[in-house]
């Protein structure tokens, strides 16, 4: 199917939803320059050479480059049609006539072996490991206690520019290492200090941080969390 392709001023006209601009899926490639806090929908595209401001972030974008997303994303990062044969060649694979999903069957079982490989670049590790991350359930017991948490102990007591400089912290973390996987023994209070009042234990969990991320998100981006079904309910 086809993408929209937008126009700078139909771009500009896009709504603002507590100062995040709200980017609906399509083709950006006319576009060369983002603002502050840009958030896009899944499946977008974007032109080579392109500026992305703090805090952009994109679900499940369509990349064609050498160079890896200048911007936060989540869910796999798409490689374009046009750079499936640069891949074939590189994992040594056919992904002739194969959609995504089929890719993704072909591809998952392999990645803890390709992953291993030193000759990987920085952008082709990034989109490698974004197509290896597992989707958490987000009404687990444990994620509703620590939104729980969240909602009732941290979300009263903290200013909005507190809030986003926790989520680009969580977030830039998040790109380092999968800190909901992470050992439940692993300690994050150091990192995130502010939340130390806030704590009923004396450590803070990776999973507790992602969840207060998620709440975060919800929060401050609420039309675009629906979309990706992300909610900061806890315990009802």
């Amino acid at each position: 199917m086809k993408m929209q392709r937008y126009t700078q001023e139909e771009f500009n006209q896009f709504e603002i939803i507590n100062k995040i601009k709200q980017c609906p899926a399509g083709d950006y490639s006319q576009i060369k320059i983002f603002a502050e806090w840009c958030s896009f929908a899944e499946g977008c595209s974007f032109a080579e050479e392109c500026s992305f401001a703090e805090e952009c972030f994109a679900k499940s974008p369509f990349w064609s480059f050498v160079y890896e997303p200048p911007f936060k994303t989540e869910g796999k990062i798409y490689p374009s049609n046009s750079t499936l044969k640069y891949w074939e060649e590189k994992l040594n694979l056919t992904f002739k006539n194969k959609c995504y999903e089929e890719i993704e069957e072909q591809i998952k079982p392999l990645l803890p072996k390709i992953l291993k490989r030193k000759d990987l670049t920085k952008c082709e590790r990034r989109i490698l490991e974004s197509w290896r991350m597992i989707k958490m359930n987000t009404n687990s017991i444990p994620m509703m206690f620590y939104k729980d948490w969240y909602n009732k102990e941290v979300k009263p007591n903290l200013a909005l520019k507190q809030k986003q400089e926790i989520i680009k912290r969580i977030s830039d973390l998040t790109l380092r290492e999968p800190i909901w996987l992470s050992n439940p023994d692993k300690d994050y209070m150091k990192q995130f200090p502010e939340l130390e009042k806030f704590s009923n234990s004396k450590s803070i969990s990776g999973l507790q941080l992602f969840c207060v991320m998620e709440c975060i998100f919800a929060e401050i981006n609420p039309t675009m969390a629906k979309k990706i079904g992300i909610d900061e309910k806890g315990l009802e």
